[in-house]
C-alpha cells in the first residue's frame, strides 16, 4: 500500500519544466507567506506536496489555481504583487473565475473610446480585422484537414461589405460551421492498455457544442477539455494584457454585454484561437494519453487530471506572447479614434517603443520568434507509462511488443509457405530448387565415390571420440567452409544427428585443432 500512495504522490507531483509557472490544484490549496517565501501547499488526499519560492531566487511569473476549495493570505496576495507575479484561477470546469497582474496606465480617454467603439465606426473596423485575423487562419486549418473551405472562403470575401455588427457575426458563425465540421473526424490516441475503460465517444471530436450543456463550455469529449482549458489560459492572459495596456476588459465589441463576463478578452482572443488549435492537433499527432489523464464525470463532463492538466499550463507563456501585438494594435487603434487626446500608445507587452529608440545604435537587429509551447511527456503506446522522447514503447512493453511481432512474422511466413504448397509451388521442392538440390548431391556423391576409390575408411570410433566432442565450441560458418555442406546439415553434424561421410572427418579435426576447440 505504502508503494502505491508515493508512486501516485509522485506522478501527481510532476511539475511543467518551466519554472517560471506554478500549478496549484486539488482539495484544500493553500498559499502563504513563510519567512519571506510563498508557500503553496495543494494535493488530493494523502497526496500533498508543498513548493517554496523565494523573491531572490525564484523566476516565478504565473501562480495557476485549479479548484474551489482553500485559502490565499493577503500577504501571499502582496508577495505576488511585489514580484510581478500574475495570479490565474480557472475552476475545475475550465471557466476563469478570476485573475489579478500588473495594473496599466488609467487613462479615462482610451476606456471611453472603447466604450463607443461598439456604436460607431472604430468598432466595425476592430471586428473586421480581429475576424480577418481568424478566419485567415481558420482556413488554412481547414484545409489542412481536408475540411470544406468554400464557406470561410466567402465570409472572407464578405467582410469588406458587411457595415454592422450583426452582419459580421452572422459571416463569422456561418464560417464557425465548415471549421468545427471539419474537426469531426479528428481521433486522440489513447494507451493501448487504456482503449477498454474509456468511453467510446471519447476517441473522435465529434461536435464542437456540448450535449449537455449551452455551447462547447462543459466538454464531454478530451480533445473538447483539451481545447476549453487552453482557452480558459488564453482568456485569462488576454485578461491581463488588457488591463497592462489600460483597456477595461468586460466592456466588449463583439461579444453581447454580460454580466461577470470579460467581453473584450473574448473578443480579443479570436485573434488567437486558431493558434491553440493549430498546437491541439500538433499534440494529438504526436502523443499519446493515458486513461488517467482524464476523468468522466456523473454528468458526463470530461475534465482534465494532473499531470497533464500541469503540462499544459506550462504553454502560458505561449499564449501571452501570441496575444501581446493583438492587444497593443486594439490599443493603437483606439487611440486613432477622433476625440481622442493621445499622442503616444505605449508598449508594454511588446517593448516595441523601447526597441525603436535603440534601433539607432544597435548593429543588428533582434529577431523576434515566440516560444514553441511545450508537449508533455512522451507516454508508452501500451502501457501510457512516462518514457523518454524519441522511444515509443517502455522496456516491457517493448520486449513483448518484439515477441509477438517475431511470431506473426513467422507465422506469417509459414501461412505463405503452405498457400504455395497448396499451389503446387513448394519453394523447397521442385524448379530450381530441385535443379540446385540435384546438382549439390551429384556434386557431392561423385566426391564421396572419388575418395572411396583411394582411401580406406576409418574406424567410426575415430568420429565419436575425437572429431564430434570438438565441433561444440566450432561455428557452423566454419564448418561450412571446411567442408562445403550446408548450414543445416553442418547443424545436424554438430548436434550428433548425422555422420558425415569420412572425407570430411580430417577437414574437420584439423578445424577443431586450428581453433582450439579440441
Amino acid at each position: 500500500m505504502p508503494d502505491k500512495e508515493s508512486t501516485a504522490a509522485r506522478v501527481f507531483g510532476r511539475d511543467p519544466t518551466d519554472p517560471r509557472i506554478c500549478v496549484a490544484d486539488g482539495f484544500g490549496i493553500r498559499i502563504f507567506v513563510r519567512h519571506r517565501h510563498l508557500v503553496v501547499e495543494d494535493g488530493i488526499g494523502r497526496q500533498r506536496r508543498e513548493r517554496r519560492y523565494h523573491p531572490a531566487t525564484s523566476n516565478l511569473t504565473r501562480l495557476v489555481l485549479i479548484g474551489n476549495s482553500g485559502y490565499l493570505t493577503i500577504e501571499a496576495i502582496r508577495w505576488l504583487t511585489e514580484n510581478g507575479v500574475n495570479l490565474i484561477h480557472i475552476d475545475s470546469s475550465g471557466e476563469v473565475l478570476a485573475t489579478a497582474g500588473t495594473q496599466g496606465a488609467d487613462k479615462a480617454s482610451l476606456r471611453r473610446a472603447q466604450a463607443w467603439a461598439a456604436h460607431n465606426q472604430t468598432g466595425i473596423a476592430i471586428t473586421h480585422e480581429i475576424l480577418r485575423r481568424k478566419l485567415g487562419e481558420q482556413l488554412k486549418i481547414t484545409a489542412e484537414l481536408g475540411g470544406d473551405i468554400t464557406p470561410i472562403t466567402n465570409a472572407i470575401g464578405a467582410l469588406e461589405t458587411a457595415d454592422t455588427l450583426d452582419h459580421l457575426m452572422v459571416l463569422e458563425a456561418s464560417a464557425a460551421v465548415a471549421y468545427w465540421q471539419a474537426w469531426a473526424p479528428v481521433t486522440i490516441r489513447f494507451a493501448t492498455n487504456d482503449r477498454a475503460k474509456i468511453p467510446h465517444h471519447w476517441v473522435t471530436f465529434g461536435q464542437r457544442s456540448s450535449t449537455i450543456g449551452n455551447g462547447a463550455r462543459l466538454a464531454i469529449s478530451p480533445i473538447n477539455a483539451v481545447l476549453n482549458y487552453l482557452y480558459a489560459l488564453l482568456e485569462a492572459e488576454t485578461r491581463l494584457a488588457l488591463l497592462t495596456v489600460g483597456l477595461d476588459p468586460g466592456i466588449g465589441i463583439l461579444h453581447a454585454d454580460q454580466r461577470s463576463r470579460d467581453n473584450l478578452a473574448l473578443d480579443l482572443m479570436e485573434t488567437t484561437r486558431p493558434t491553440i488549435d493549430r498546437y491541439v492537433l500538433q499534440l494529438l499527432d504526436g502523443h499519446v494519453f493515458r486513461g488517467g489523464d482524464f476523468i468522466d464525470t456523473r454528468r458526463g463532463i470530461c475534465r482534465i487530471n494532473p499531470p497533464l492538466s500541469h503540462h499544459l499550463a506550462a504553454t502560458i507563456p505561449r499564449w501571452a506572447s501570441a496575444i501581446a501585438p493583438h492587444a497593443e494594435w486594439l490599443t493603437q487603434t483606439l487611440t486613432n479614434t477622433p476625440g481622442i487626446r493621445l499622442d503616444r500608445t505605449a508598449t508594454p507587452l511588446t517593448q516595441t517603443n523601447r526597441r525603436r529608440g535603440r534601433d539607432t545604435t544597435r548593429r543588428r537587429q533582434p529577431t523576434q520568434q515566440p516560444p514553441s509551447p511545450p508537449l508533455p511527456e512522451a507516454n508508452c503506446l501500451e502501457c501510457g507509462t512516462p518514457i523518454e522522447k524519441g522511444r515509443k514503447r517502455c522496456n516491457p512493453c517493448n520486449g513483448r511488443y518484439q515477441q509477438g511481432h517475431l511470431t506473426n512474422i513467422h507465422q506469417q511466413s509459414l501461412n505463405v509457405l503452405e498457400a504455395l504448397r497448396n499451389q503446387g509451388r513448394d519453394p523447397a521442392h521442385g524448379g530450381d530448387t530441385a535443379t540446385k538440390r540435384a546438382t549439390t548431391v551429384t556434386q557431392q556423391n561423385a566426391q564421396s565415390a572419388a575418395w572411396d576409390q583411394t582411401n580406406k575408411r576409418p574406424n567410426p570410433e575415430t568420429w565419436t571420440t575425437k572429431v564430434l566432442p570438438g565441433l561444440a565450441n566450432v561455428t557452423l560458418t566454419d564448418m561450412m567452409q571446411a567442408t562445403g555442406l550446408s548450414s543445416g546439415y553442418c547443424s545436424m553434424i554438430r548436434r550428433g544427428d548425422k555422420t558425415p561421410h569420412p572425407r570430411h572427418w580430417k577437414p574437420l579435426h584439423d578445424l577443431i585443432n586450428n581453433t582450439g576447440g579440441g
